[in-house]
């Protein structure tokens, strides 16, 4: 069933609550900020660093938590291994000439094989 219009004391009464919240927030998030930034100062002064450096580690040290890779994906191991033979030999070779020159090669492999790259 349809809810009944809000009459215009209500919609003011609803906005007045929203602005207000937004400012709590908006105050909260100030402090954090400051607070973060005279943390990372401090910290930059004690480990004789810049203050940026922490900065980063605050703001994207979350995201190098998050984003990982769970499981090894074969080919990559693979490639990542012809890679370093490749290195060894004194041979410079990128994502795309592993891929041309190795891909028949893990082609011909058995899964037994593909999951002992792992």
């Amino acid at each position: 069933r349809p809810r009944a219009p809000l009459g215009p004391d209500q919609k003011r009464e609803r906005k007045e609550s929203r602005e207000d919240k937004q400012r709590r927030i908006d105050a909260a998030v100030s402090t954090w900020f400051s607070d973060t930034m005279a943390l990372a100062e401090k910290l930059a002064e004690e480990f004789d660093m810049k203050p940026k450096y922490f900065h980063d580690l605050f703001f994207q040290g979350g995201a190098r938590m998050v984003i990982h890779q769970a499981t090894v994906n074969p080919y990559n191991a693979f490639k990542s291994e012809k890679a370093a033979e490749c290195r060894e030999r004194g041979e410079a070779k990128d994502a795309t000439q592993l891929h041309e020159d190795y891909f028949d090669e893990y082609r011909n492999l058995t899964d037994k094989e593909k999951d002992a790259l792992v």
